[in-house]
C-alpha cells in the first residue's frame, strides 16, 4: 500500500517501535554526538568562517514548545497556536452551495506544512493543490499558521484532526493563499545555556541587530536536515544526472545521521536497480524514507523513468533545486562579507532569469557545469525562475526578553523571507538535536506565559498530550 494512503502520523509511531527494537540489538549505531552549528558545518552551507564571530552555545528545540511560531498574515492578524475548542453551542457556517474557499487556522508540532497539507488532502480526499498556504513552517517546533481550501465545505473541516495537528476557527470567504501571502511569523523562543548570561551584552547586541539588521543569509533547514544535502542533489538535477539524483536521495550518507543510517543506507546499495527489493527493505522506515520511497514504486512500474520517478516527489525537487541556489547566494554573500567591500542592498536569487543573477553566480555555474536557462528544468514545469531580488540584510522586531535560569527567553517579530534561526545565529552558536550538550538544563517552562503573551498548558493537556509525553521520554533517553 503506498504511503500516500496511510497516516504519516502512524506511519511515524510505527517506524518509531521498530528504532526502539533496534537500539536495543544495536545500541552502538544509535550513539550521538552533540550537533552544534560551528563554523565547519555552517561552511557546508556556504557561510563562510568567522562570520558570525565568537558566540557562546545556545541550545534551542529541546522541547517543542521552545520553539514557538505564529503566523502573522498581510493584514496583520496574529495566528496563535493557543487552542480554540468548537463549542457544543458553536455552529461553523452554514453549508453553502456557493462556497468558493473556507479558510482554517493549522496548529501542528512534529510535522512541516508540506506533510500536514499532504495529510489533509488525504483525509479529504483533496487534491493538495486546493489547499493554499502561505509559508513552509518548521517541523520541529509548535506553529500556527493559516490554511485555505477551495471547494470544500467548512462542516468537513470540523473533524480534520490528528495527534499531531488539528484545526480551528473555521471560516468561509473569498480568494485563496499563496506562498508569500504573509506579513511574517512572530517568534516565541527558548535558548537554553550552559553559562549565565550577560543580560547586558545580550541587550547591546540586540540592539545593535536592531538598529543594523541582520546578514540574511539561507540557514540549515533550506538544506535538507540532518544530512545537508538538499543543494547537492539540487546541483545534480541542474546538471541533468537524474538517476544520480534519485540514488544518492537515497543512498547518501550524511554526516549528521545516526550511524544506524548511515549504515542503513549503505546496505540498500547492492540492491540499486532492483526496485522491488528496495521497497521490501525500506519497509521498516518507511516514514523516514517516504519520498524515496515513492519513486521507488514508480520505478518499479517504469524500470528505467528517473525523470518521471523525481515527479512523484514535485515539493522536495522544488526545495533541491531552490537549495541550491541559496547555497550560491550564501557563498556570493560570505565573500562580499569578507572582501571588507561595500556589499549591495540585495542580490538576486541565483536561478533567476535577470541577467545580473548570471553576472554574479556565473564563475559558480561554470565550475558546476551548468548553465542557464537550465535545460534540465524543462522536465519539471513546476519550478519556477523568479526574478526577484533578496535583501542581505533584515530587520527584526523585539517584543520581549526575559533571562530565566538556564537560559534566555526571546519574543520577536521576522518579516517573511527570512530565519529566526540565522537571526539567532548572530548571537548563538546553535545546537538541537540529540544527545543534548553537558551543562543544559532540561526543565520545561511555558515561555507565552512567562512573557505574558498567553499560554500553551491547555495544548500539553489536551490534543497533544499524547505527542508531549512522548517527547518526554524520547528526551529522557
Amino acid at each position: 500500500m503506498p504511503e500516500n494512503e496511510k497516516s504519516s502520523f502512524g506511519e511515524w509511531q510505527k517506524e518509531q517501535e521498530f528504532l526502539a527494537r533496534e537500539k536495543e540489538k544495536h545500541p552502538e549505531l544509535f550513539l550521538r554526538t552533540p550537533l552544534i552549528d560551528d563554523d565547519s558545518l555552517l561552511e557546508q552551507i556556504g557561510i563562510a568562517p568567522d562570520i558570525f564571530g565568537t558566540r557562546p552555545l545556545g541550545y534551542i528545540k529541546l522541547n517543542p514548545d521552545d520553539f514557538i511560531v505564529e503566523e502573522i498574515a498581510s493584514d496583520g492578524t496574529l495566528h496563535t497556536v493557543e487552542d480554540a475548542p468548537l463549542l457544543e453551542n458553536e455552529k461553523i457556517p452554514e453549508l453553502n452551495e456557493n462556497i468558493r474557499t473556507t479558510w482554517a487556522e493549522a496548529v501542528k508540532m512534529g510535522l512541516d506544512t508540506i506533510e500536514i497539507v499532504n495529510e489533509i488532502s488525504q483525509k479529504l480526499s483533496l487534491d493538495k493543490k486546493f489547499i493554499g498556504f502561505a509559508g513552509i513552517k518548521d517541523k520541529h517546533a509548535l506553529t500556527a499558521q493559516l490554511l485555505s481550501f477551495r471547494g470544500i465545505q467548512p462542516e468537513k473541516l470540523r473533524d480534520i484532526s490528528a495527534s499531531n495537528f488539528f484545526l480551528k476557527n473555521i471560516y468561509t470567504g473569498k480568494g485563496a493563499l499563496q506562498i508569500g501571502d504573509l506579513a511574517g511569523n512572530r517568534f516565541t523562543i527558548f535558548i537554553r545555556t550552559r553559562e549565565p548570561i550577560s543580560e547586558q551584552e545580550l541587550l547591546t547586541k540586540l540592539a545593535e541587530l536592531e538598529e543594523n539588521g541582520f546578514w540574511n543569509f539561507f540557514y540549515i533547514q533550506r538544506f535538507g536536515v540532518p544530512r545537508l544535502i538538499s543543494h547537492k542533489l539540487g546541483l545534480l538535477l541542474l546538471q541533468g544526472r537524474f538517476e544520480d539524483t534519485v540514488k544518492s536521495s537515497l543512498l547518501y550518507a550524511g554526516g549528521r545521521e545516526i550511524k544506524y543510517f548511515q549504515e542503513f543506507r549503505k546496505s540498500l546499495a547492492p540492491f540499486w536497480g532492483d526496485w522491488g527489493a528496495l521497497l521490501k527493505k525500506t519497509e521498516p522506515l518507511a516514514y523516514a524514507l517516504r519520498s524515496e520511497r515513492k519513486m521507488l514504486y514508480f520505478l518499479e512500474n517504469h524500470p528505467k523513468d528517473f525523470i518521471g520517478a523525481l515527479n512523484q516527489i514535485p515539493e522536495q525537487i522544488r526545495l533541491w533545486v531552490y537549495a541550491y541556489g541559496s547555497y550560491l547566494f550564501n557563498k556570493k554573500l560570505s565573500g562580499l562579507i569578507q572582501s571588507g567591500e561595500d556589499v549591495a542592498f540585495e542580490l538576486p536569487v541565483a536561478l533567476g532569469k535577470k541577467a545580473w543573477a548570471e553576472e554574479i553566480y556565473g564563475a559558480y555555474f561554470k565550475n558546476h557545469g551548468i548553465s542557464p536557462p537550465f535545460q534540465a528544468l524543462k522536465n519539471f514545469p513546476y519550478i519556477q525562475r523568479p526574478e526577484k531580488n533578496i535583501e542581505v540584510l533584515k530587520k527584526f522586531k523585539l517584543y520581549g526578553v526575559r533571562i530565566v535560569p538556564g537560559g534566555f527567553l526571546i519574543d520577536f517579530f521576522l518579516e517573511k523571507a527570512s530565519y529566526a534561526t540565522t537571526f539567532l545565529s548572530h548571537l548563538f552558536m546553535l545546537s538541537s538535536g540529540q544527545p543534548i550538550p553537558e551543562g543544559i538544563n532540561l526543565d520545561e517552562i511555558d515561555a507565552k506565559e512567562i512573557l505574558g503573551t498567553g499560554t500553551i498548558k491547555p495544548l500539553k493537556e489536551g490534543r497533544f498530550r499524547e505527542l508531549f509525553e512522548m517527547r518526554k521520554e524520547q528526551n529522557s533517553l
